[in-house]
């Protein structure tokens, strides 16, 4: 860059990166943001007086960029799979049924636990009948498929003894159908 392109020295500029805000900077960190490559001409950048964020090209940071930029290298071309790349591919094929036990046996249900617990007492039986039974159907997968119990299970399922199996045994037992021996 030459001496007549350079910003004014009371210039303090904001950029965006990973689309997180930072800055403030002076014109002689922008200026070595530019020559870095972490400011490039598509990055967003802002200073007071502009109406809204704009690419850095199209201010007067753009005059910073170098003016002669070889265009874009072409992408890879596309190779057809040999005999070799499909024996190797045919190696990792057991591999689904471990990562499928893998991520079932680090499943959590205490967070469906929880929600399920609060649908039943804000007054959602159903909703919280329905999720229990929902999220114990899953639990009960995840432990098929693992072989682990996934944490969160016994609470599901003390969940729906306390909510379902001993209501209707105490309305059968009210009613005097059966004799429930804890209940009477």
């Amino acid at each position: 860059m030459n001496n007549e392109e350079k910003l004014p020295e009371n210039a303090i500029w904001y950029y965006q990166r990973n689309n997180q805000q930072t800055g403030p900077v002076d014109a002689a960190v922008v200026e070595r943001l530019i020559s870095s490559g972490d400011v490039t001409r598509s990055t967003k950048v802002w200073r007071e007086g502009m109406t809204g964020w704009q690419p850095a090209m199209s201010t007067e940071l753009g005059a910073m960029f170098p003016k002669n930029v070889p265009p874009p290298v072409s992408p890879p071309a596309i190779t057809v799979p040999t005999q070799r790349a499909a024996e190797q591919q045919n190696n990792f094929q057991g591999m689904g049924n471990e990562l499928a036990k893998g991520i079932h046996a680090s499943k959590s249900y205490t967070g469906a636990a929880f929600l399920t617990l609060v649908l039943y007492y804000v007054g959602f039986y159903i909703g919280g009948l329905i999720c229990n039974l929902i999220y114990l159907s899953s639990a009960n997968k995840s432990k098929r498929i693992s072989g682990v119990n996934p944490s969160g299970r016994g609470c599901l399922i003390f969940l729906l003894w306390t909510h379902l199996i001993i209501p209707i045994l105490a309305i059968i037992a009210l009613f005097g159908m059966i004799s429930v021996p804890f209940l009477n």
